[in-house]
């Protein structure tokens, strides 16, 4: 059976399940060009002249009224693109839509997912809508999903024990807003500003009523305003408050279940930092490293799997989007040469393959740099154009991650955690301000290429460790295809742009060396 999932909302993408796989994944984002994307359109292309069994969609804001619409624009553009099918069907559960991703490819048989976000569906309770819901905690067993917990935004009141409506901005939503007067558009930057001050406000951002957190509203905006003097300790507290959140719902767990495995998905675990305190408190715990709102379209493909007793085996590896669109051209380097222009302390744009599934750079989108220059953070920012106080990720050949990284895990392939760096004074460039890094382990069954040029660079340098970032530009989301790869090349500080595939490397004044 083939089944496709549909996200028509920001941040839009499609998933294809094939003979109990996870085949494709792909961003709107990543053809459009236009970061968190809302609409289906370049997407159609790729889906073009196949049949599938299911199509599945969804969008945060549909209701049964507004269903038959989507349904409508889907089955046109089926028609436009030769795409045939057996059933088009819509689901809204949103929170169920994160669960699902998360769980179906943690591994784990039995398992909790909390799932937290800036705002997901309206959720109804015996007919009402009483808001949209901004955490969930489902038990699954067997497959089957069962509602533990729910907060939605709305009036305060609690239905049940476990089904409650709260007056207050979710935990999602707070790190957006703090962001914008930060005058960023990525809430990332409430966490990488948060490790500059070890103290908060004397006032708590959060108030506590019995399990239910509120944001203080009132205090925290009247705080932004005095963002100059403030914003260390407003995005301290913040991030450290959001973190015994996180904890606070996790022992919530550990109470019914003291052995309990724990995923976690929606929006909000896009917080490495936050991903990494639970880490180190829980060991069993699986991060969905596609947490926001794209994923949902492989909840969406899972469910209906599901629906259909179909076991979907679980990714081994995130590299499911469109292959590299390599041009004709000559060999005319090695890895070695990589290694000497690392060794040099130049910024190597790593493109091969399929392109990454999610946020994270893991070896097919990346740019590479020296992680033992302590000026990396300033070198690589100038050319991204990012903020001064953000960190950079660093990838670690598996085998070493033991003597450089504290990591509860032996294995973090997807980039989802952050973890204290044993050795911060020989890589000062991925060690932020509170000697943490977060951290991709890398084996050569993951990434046979990246892992040799890693290999390479270990064996020059004796640092098993490089500075992994996304192949982008700050405000842009990641480079897709040759074409934009050409792009940013010549029209950034970009200046060498490595095709292991076919041992080539550009440089950006259009000549080959």
């Amino acid at each position: 059976m083939k089944i496709l999932g549909l996200q028509c909302a920001h941040d839009a993408s499609a998933c294809i399940i094939d003979n109990n796989r996870i085949t494709f994944y792909q961003e709107e984002a990543m053809l459009s060009g236009v970061k968190r994307d809302h609409n289906i359109k370049f997407l159609w292309k790729e889906l073009s002249n196949q049949y599938y069994d299911i199509i599945v969609f969804s969008h945060a804001k549909l209701n049964h009224e507004t269903a038959q619409q989507y349904k409508n624009f889907i089955s046109l553009n089926c028609e436009k693109y030769n795409i045939t099918y057996n059933s088009i069907q819509y689901n809204l559960h949103h929170h169920l839509q994160h669960a699902a991703s998360a769980y179906f490819n943690s591994g784990y048989k039995d398992a909790y997912c909390l799932v937290m976000d800036g705002s997901g569906t309206p959720f109804y309770w015996q007919g009402k809508n009483i808001g949209p819901e901004i955490e969930s905690i489902y038990k699954i067993k067997n497959n089957k999903f069962s509602l533990e917990w729910k907060v939605c935004v709305g009036q305060d009141k609690s239905y049940t024990e476990n089904i409650h409506s709260i007056q207050s901005m979710s935990p999602g939503l707070l790190f957006k807003y703090a962001a914008k007067y930060l005058d960023s558009n990525e809430p990332g930057s409430v966490m990488g500003l948060s490790s500059y001050s070890n103290t908060g406000l004397n006032i708590p951002v959060y108030y506590k009523n019995n399990d239910l957190y509120k944001v203080n509203q009132s205090l925290l905006w009247q705080m932004m305003i005095k963002l100059n003097h403030d914003k260390y300790k407003i995005t301290h507290s913040i991030q450290k408050e959001s973190n015994e959140l996180v904890i606070n719902r996790i022992e919530k767990i550990l109470r019914k279940n003291k052995k309990a495995n724990i995923c976690l998905s929606g929006g909000y675990f896009q917080n490495c930092q936050s991903n990494g305190h639970a880490l180190r408190h829980y060991k069993n715990i699986f991060v969905d490293p596609i947490a926001h709102d794209g994923g949902t379209s492989m909840g969406l493909a899972l469910l209906a799997a599901m629906d259909n007793n179909i076991k979907v085996k679980p990714y081994d590896n995130l590299y499911l989007g469109l292959e590299t669109d390599y041009p004709l051209l000559d060999k005319n380097t090695n890895v070695d040469e990589i290694v000497d222009l690392l060794l040099n302390n130049n910024i190597v744009a790593l493109f091969q393959g399929k392109q990454e599934a999610g946020p994270r750079a893991l070896g097919n989108r990346s740019l590479l740099f020296n992680p033992m220059n302590p000026q990396a953070k300033e070198i690589v920012n100038q050319l991204k154009r990012r903020e001064w106080y953000r960190p950079y990720a660093g990838t670690v050949l598996k085998e070493h991650y033991k003597h450089w990284f504290d990591l509860p895990k032996e294995e973090t392939p997807f980039m989802s955690y952050t973890a204290q760096v044993k050795k911060p004074k020989i890589i000062p460039g991925i060690t932020h301000v509170d000697n943490t890094c977060r951290v991709q382990t890398l084996t050569q069954t993951q990434n046979p290429m990246f892992y040799r040029l890693l290999k390479a660079w270990y064996k020059k340098t004796k640092c098993p460790v490089l500075l992994n970032t996304s192949l982008n530009i700050a405000g842009k989301p990641m480079i897709n295809n040759y074409n934009q790869a050409i792009e940013m090349l010549n029209t950034t500080d970009l200046k060498y742009l490595y095709m292991p595939e076919i041992n080539y490397l550009h440089k950006n004044n259009g000549t080959f060396i």
